[in-house]
């Protein structure tokens, strides 16, 4: 019965927000950072394109005009209602959030823990919209205080408990608030709640670092694993930031789908649609222009990598994990569209010419991203700094000056991979020396574009060498160098490459440690290796056969002179 009532007076909470969200059709220039207040409500219709808020100058006030454009005075008065909740009311409201989740939890027999910061979100977004409490500025404080309180009562089982843990969140939260800790981004609050939890937990002597580490070390995620929570986490964040760009604050836009994701889905993959609708509370979620549609499918997707990778096997038990991880995937999916207008494209299946074209010349003048071009020569063989290098090599007996020509030829164009294969280099034809990596994501149907140029080319007489050298953008830093050599005494062709690498900027600096990108760079070599003796073999084959039919066509000459002597002189004997 108790369960039943719960149910119900959180389906008429969900439905009475509803509508009042959508009878006032009002939207709040709100960030997670920093809240304004009740009397700088800005309708729809006049809605700002631009941030209102100011890391270090405190809080700004909009100004907007009737096209839409906003700008920003820092000099407007202030309003009744303060725009940071005062230093004792933010506090009292974090520890009135975590307070009602550890009380829902020994309370109710609950589905699951999210359902204690659903409801309290719903509740708040209802006093605010329905009863119109100025409570827009505690939104932030309720929900971070409700995330910390989720976590397991294995560790959080007592009154000094939770107030234990209620100290530790109000004092994180007061650091995230004032040195401007992640502004702005979705799932600050659960990156708050986790960290503040773990130091909890810390305290407490119920999590041990050695664990932790061995945790992470664990048996890598399946990829099949990751399509699920993925395509929840999407419906959560596409969901949510439409209901932002429809006017309703990110908080209650994130409850109310919560609501349906922890009571309506349930299990892991409602706790993920849950996860969701935490990239949807970003505060530029509301610009179509800044953030399209598909950047919050692009953060949902690292928000389903890093939890199924990482944040499932460690912190067991502590609140706010899938907050946490769709604050990285927010800040991860930043740096990568940073990186991505630097140079590199990212397409949904495999580039046509026309596009291949247009891409290597917009980067026809892109500088190089590290200050070691020209590092793969013989002469210079110290290693730059921060950087790892890769060789392989390949002797090929038996070969003809025409099969080393065939190579070199191959070598000085790059042209070294079939035109089928799911990784391969492009030149471009006005410009030989602009190229470009074109290679297939493993782990999703995405082609990756990244700009390159050549460094070098050295063309002797039984020697050929060509390298190049990564361009801005690009997800590493360093050079390659490919070379074949011939010995005439020996028929051998020898074949040679040897790259210098390591990450470019946060992003690739990540993605460079990761074994499987280890595996596609060995992989990309490999190939060019691969396609080099093909073509050398193809010439070797084609040598061999006409050697061969030469010497047919010459012993079939040598029998016919000898038998036309032999009839010609015979006579005489």
């Amino acid at each position: 019965k108790r369960m039943r009532a719960f149910h119900a007076s959180v389906v008429w909470a969900v439905a009475l927000t509803a509508l009042s969200a959508l009878s006032t059709h009002r939207t709040y220039a709100f960030s997670p950072s920093v809240p304004l207040s009740t009397s700088q409500v800005i309708p729809v219709s006049q809605r700002m394109r631009t941030s209102s808020f100011s890391r270090r100058g405190g809080p700004l006030r909009a100004v907007v005009d009737g096209k839409g454009a906003g700008s920003v005075d820092k000099t407007a008065s202030s309003t009744p209602w303060p725009t940071r909740a005062s230093a004792l009311r933010r506090p009292a409201a974090v520890i009135v959030g975590s307070t009602f989740a550890f009380c829902m939890q020994h309370g109710f027999s609950l589905p699951s823990p999210l359902v204690a910061p659903v409801t309290l979100g719903i509740i708040s977004a209802a006093l605010i919209n329905i009863v119109g409490l100025p409570l827009m500025p505690y939104q932030a404080p309720f929900y971070v205080g409700a995330f910390a309180g989720t976590t397991s009562t294995a560790l959080m089982s007592s009154l000094p408990a939770i107030s234990l843990l209620s100290l530790v969140v109000v004092s994180l939260f007061e650091v995230f608030e004032r040195k401007g800790l992640f502004p702005g981004k979705g799932g600050r609050l659960g990156a708050c709640a986790t960290m503040s939890s773990a130091v909890f937990a810390l305290l407490i002597s119920k999590l041990s670092l050695l664990s932790e580490l061995r945790a992470l070390l664990s048996p890598p995620f399946s990829v099949p694993s990751l399509l699920a929570p993925f395509a929840f986490a999407s419906a959560g964040a596409v969901a949510c930031t439409t209901l932002r760009r429809k006017g309703w604050t990110p908080v209650s836009a994130s409850a109310t789908l919560g609501s349906l994701g922890t009571l309506g889905i349930r299990g892991s993959l409602g706790g993920f649609f849950y996860a969701g609708t935490f990239i949807g509370m970003s505060a530029n979620a509301n610009d179509r222009e800044q953030v399209p549609y598909k950047s919050q499918v692009l953060a949902a997707a690292f928000l389903a990598l890093f939890f199924q990778a990482v944040g499932q096997n460690i912190l067991a038990g502590v609140g706010g994990k899938l907050g946490a991880a769709a604050c990285a995937a927010c800040v991860t999916r930043d740096s990568f569209e940073k990186s991505m207008r630097g140079g590199s494209r990212l397409k949904l299946g495999r580039p046509t010419p026309m596009k291949l074209s247009k891409f290597l010349r917009d980067n026809r003048n892109a500088p190089p991203n590290h200050a070691y071009v020209g590092c793969t020569r013989e002469e210079k063989t110290e290693l730059p700094p921060g950087f790892t290098t890769i060789s392989l090599s390949k002797v090929i007996e038996d070969c003809t000056p025409e099969a080393f020509a065939a190579a070199s030829e191959a070598i000085r164009s790059w042209d070294v991979f079939e035109p089928s294969d799911t990784q391969t280099i492009a030149v471009d034809e006005d410009k030989a020396h602009q190229m470009a990596t074109l290679a297939k994501s493993s782990l999703l149907p995405l082609w990756v574009l990244q700009p390159i140029a050549k460094s070098y080319v050295q063309d002797l007489e039984h020697r050929t060498a060509s390298a190049y050298h990564t361009q801005k953008g690009h997800f590493l830093r360093g050079e390659e160098r490919l070379s074949a050599a011939y010995d005439p005494a020996t028929r051998q062709v020898s074949l040679e490459l040897h790259s210098v690498s390591s990450g470019s900027g946060p992003l690739g600096k990540l993605l460079f440690s990761l074994p499987m990108s280890k595996k596609m760079q060995e992989s990309f070599f490999e190939a060019q290796i691969s396609r080099v003796t093909e073509i050398v073999e193809e010439k070797r084959l084609v040598a061999t056969l006409e050697e061969k039919r030469v010497k047919e066509v010459v012993d079939v000459e040598n029998k016919r002179i000898v038998h036309d002597v032999e009839f010609n002189f015979l006579p005489c004997f």
